[in-house]
């Protein structure tokens, strides 16, 4: 299966992976607000990022960590900036390590 976390707007994230369990072979990463889905970069959304990498190392996660993010900035979201691929690296560093990410939010 493939998780992708914008897709669950009805479901919890992490009870998801729990359920899936080994079944999950790829990830697609996003955040999301409650009413559709957005692909803004995790942190600028309602999903529980810490809760969610939880769950995947419940359930022995090993596999692809894959932003399903533009660089171009939606008009769903504002950000002080299109994004640059370090961004996509300094999400992920923050996150693994439990930190909130840095926020390009107006």
């Amino acid at each position: 299966a493939c998780f992708d976390t914008n897709h669950l707007l009805t479901e919890d994230a992490a009870d998801f992976v729990l359920h899936l369990g080994k079944k999950i072979v790829t990830t697609h990463v996003s955040d999301r607000d409650n009413e559709d889905e957005r692909h803004w970069m995790p942190g600028e959304g309602v999903l529980d990022w810490q809760r969610i990498l939880k769950a995947l190392q419940d359930v022995g996660y090993e596999g692809v960590w894959l932003y399903e993010i533009g660089l171009k900035t939606p008009a769903s979201v504002r950000r002080r900036r299109d994004l640059i691929y370090s961004d996509f690296t300094s999400n992920a560093v923050a996150l693994f390590r439990g930190a909130t990410p840095e926020s390009l939010l107006i």
